[in-house]
Parts: C-alpha cells; structure tokens; sequence
C-alpha cells in the first residue's frame, strides 16, 4: 500500500484480527524507494511505547489503519530510536522481527510487493546476508528508514531537511533548521520534511 503521510498520521492502527494496537505516531520514509513505508505506532495501556511497523498490505478504513501483522508482532518489535533515521543494522533487525528478506538484491519497491511469512516466535533462518523469511526485499549496505517530520514539530537533529510530498518524492525544496527547532511551513499542504545532510548545521548537536 502506497499511502499518504499526512493522512494516516494520528489514526488508529488494528492490527491483522481487527485489534486495537494504537495509534499512529509518524510514517518514516524508505531512502531505497522513496515512500512512506513504515509507520511508529503508539500503543496502548500504562506502558505506552511506539513501535515500528511495515506498511505493507495495510489497508485504510472509516477507523484507521488494518496493518497486516498481529499485535503481539507489533508490541514485541525491537526498541530503536525514534528520533533519528534507521541505520541498516537496526532495519535489519526489524526485517527478521517481522518475517522479511533483507538482503543486497536490488528493490524497486522495497516492502510494497513483499509479504509477511506466518509468524513463527520471531525466528529467522540466516544465510549470507538474507533473512530468508517472506518475500519483500531490502538492498543491503545503505538502506535506511528516515522519519517523516510535519511544520510545527521539533527537529530532532540540526541539518538540512528536503521537503517530500505527500506519498513521499522530492519537490527540491530544502531548509536548515537546528536541533530543537520547529519545522518551518511546508510550500504546499500535505507535505514533509526528511532529514538529507545532518553536516549542513552542527549547532545544536
């Protein structure tokens, strides 16, 4: 599912038996593919943490998000920082967490024509450098999830920011802003913000 950021933010997320997981904190954007294909989702109770999750066979209804994987799947996925872009080790992590392939072959739509394989405890069969479980394929060395950030949030690393639309994609629009620093208004509405050069201010790091 190709889906818009703007919209499925602040929605509640079911997971694969119509549960209530949460709701839907932020969509991160996949750098191999350039959409939003990952969301961090909230979840409930007194414990209340966020969680990353595929977006992959997602469905959107008059309720919410229907992600494709079980609530446990999602509550029991590996902690990672929120705030700042995946590196390929924690997106590794993840891709076994849920049952899919990482590996260097070559994506053109990354998790959007994968599927999950049936849960299994959160095991993984390794060879080489794949997690041979499912089929959605991940590009080895440099494949990095990057948080969508929307005006009025704090930027959490100075640097300088590429305004997306709002299914991902450049518009070439880029701002600086310092950590700590709200997001400045986008030039149309529905659009984003992703983090491209953290080099371009160091003040505030």
């Amino acid at each position: 599912m190709t889906v818009n950021h703007e919209d499925i933010v602040g929605r509640t997320a079911f997971d694969v038996e119509g549960q209530k997981v949460g709701e839907v904190e932020y969509c991160y954007l996949d750098l191999d593919t350039d959409l939003p294909e990952w969301a961090a989702v909230k979840t409930g109770g007194l414990a209340s943490q966020s969680r990353l999750v595929p977006l992959m066979d997602a469905t959107m209804t008059a309720d919410g998000v229907n992600l494709a994987f079980s609530k446990g799947q999602i509550t029991g996925a590996p902690e990672v920082n929120l705030d700042l872009d995946l590196n390929e080790a924690e997106e590794a992590q993840l891709f076994g967490h849920y049952g899919l392939v990482y590996s260097e072959a070559h994506s053109e739509t990354g998790l959007s024509a994968g599927r999950a394989a049936p849960e299994t405890g959160g095991d993984a069969v390794t060879r080489s450098e794949e997690l041979l479980v499912g089929t959605a394929r991940r590009k080895a060395g440099g494949a990095r999830l990057s948080k969508i950030l929307h005006p009025g949030e704090t930027a959490p690393k100075s640097g300088q920011y590429e305004e997306v639309g709002p299914r991902g994609g450049s518009t070439g629009h880029e701002v600086t802003v310092p950590k700590g620093h709200t997001m400045p208004p986008t030039t149309e509405p529905g659009h984003g913000y992703k983090l491209v050069d953290p080099t371009k201010n160091k003040s505030g790091k």
